[in-house]
């Protein structure tokens, strides 16, 4: 589920601005104000020489110096609590962290590139995807890499909805079902290969045949059984082989870590360059043109509060031969929780899964973009699926991005 990001607006952020300084500003003056009074009152009592009034206040004194450190740390309790409540307070409050000055010039720079692609969202129109695409390319010498990447993800959504009716046409031409932007293929138009695991099935277990997906001329882009990870993974075979590709890309470096100074934060580039060359065997694309994110225009999005329907769609996608982009996590707090997100490629999943519904996320094989590895995410230190409210971004959902 989507949430209005008003926290990337300047109008908004300055208006958090004004209510934290004036929050400050009452939280601050009330206790002094609290204590003055009483010491002014002190004060008066000890030039009139009255001393037994003077210990007759002495508790109204200590009651209100606790009341004035009650008030003055109630804004630190609060935004402790709002962190600890629910997902959507945490938002919140990572919300008024942005409320600075500097983000605010930040977004008020950034400003016309979010109102075109918002205007590209709510109007769909080649037009306005043209206009906001131009600006997003206009802003990649201010923007930071994390809000590109959701200039990026809103681009490719507004472009998804342009496409949509194309998308639809395609799909109800080959006998699919097309729905919420995804196109589900009729068994007449699937084959299935011969596994060992299935017993005859043809299938792998699976309740269904194994998806050709889009051939595009070529060779079915099956399931391959021959590969690192042959004993215990099936994986898409497409025009560049998973284990040929990763070392090709360990040659060419084209990783993030190769240069973190300059690719540091644009995971989804090259996983989008990943999926993409793998499937399509172009490798023409080097780490230097992931800047461009090249190849944006080729996946569609796709968002789930269901980490199950979620996980059904991956399946669904890799029975397909197509490599898929999903959400993990980035960098870890302490407690070994989520704070950041990261973008890798899923290239296959254990051959012990039967179904669609019986895939977990330690189920997946993947290549991180990071460092161009091939790994299992049931192994230690490895990536895991986090949802957009567990790192506290303007979305709930898991998040992936597949090939049109």
């Amino acid at each position: 589920m989507k949430l209005f990001n008003l926290c990337e607006t300047a109008g908004f952020l300055r208006v958090l601005l004004f209510l934290k300084y004036f929050i400050r500003i009452i939280f601050i003056v009330l206790p002094i104000i609290l204590i003055i009074t009483m010491i002014i009152k002190i004060a008066k009592i000890v030039l009139s020489g009255k001393q037994d009034e003077l210990k007759a206040l002495l508790p109204d004194f200590i009651k209100r110096v606790i009341a004035a450190l009650i008030i003055f740390f109630v804004p630190n309790i609060v935004k402790f609590v709002m962190s600890m409540v629910t997902d959507q307070m945490a938002y919140i409050d990572t919300c008024l962290d942005k409320a600075t000055v500097e983000n605010i010039k930040y977004y008020q720079k950034l400003e016309p590139v979010k109102l075109a692609l918002d205007a590209a969202t709510a109007n769909p129109t080649k037009s306005n995807v043209d206009k906001a695409e131009k600006l997003v390319e206009e802003a990649k010498g201010i923007a930071n890499g994390d809000t590109l990447t959701n200039y990026y993800i809103q681009l490719a959504e507004a472009q998804n909805k342009v496409n949509a009716i194309q998308d639809y046409q395609e799909c109800t031409s080959k006998g699919g079902t097309y729905s919420d932007g995804y196109c589900t293929l009729p068994p007449d138009v699937h084959i299935t290969i011969d596994d060992p695991s299935s017993n005859g099935s043809g299938s792998g277990g699976d309740s269904g045949p194994i998806s050709a997906g889009d051939t595009s001329g070529s060779k079915a882009p099956v399931v391959d059984y021959n590969n690192a990870f042959n004993n215990e993974y099936r994986y898409i075979n497409t025009k560049m082989s998973v284990s040929n590709y990763a070392d090709f890309v360990k040659k060419n470096g084209i990783t993030q870590d190769s240069n973190t100074g300059v690719y540091g934060d644009k995971c989804l580039a090259f996983a989008y360059i990943h999926a993409y060359s793998m499937y399509s065997g172009d490798t023409s694309a080097r780490a230097k043109d992931s800047l461009d994110w090249m190849y944006a225009y080729k996946f569609k999005s796709y968002e789930s509060d269901s980490k199950s329907d979620f996980l059904s769609k991956v399946y669904n996608e890799i029975m397909k031969g197509r490599p898929v982009i999903v959400q993990v996590n980035g960098r870890l707090d302490s407690n070994g929780n989520a704070v950041t997100r990261h973008y890798v490629t899923v290239v296959g999943f254990k051959k012990t899964v039967k179904n669609a519904s019986s895939l977990k996320d330690t189920d997946l094989l993947i290549m991180d973009s990071w460092d161009g590895r091939v790994e299992r995410m049931d192994e230690k230190n490895s990536r895991f699926l986090v949802s957009g409210a567990q790192i506290h971004y303007n979305y709930t959902g898991y998040q992936m991005f597949y090939l049109r």
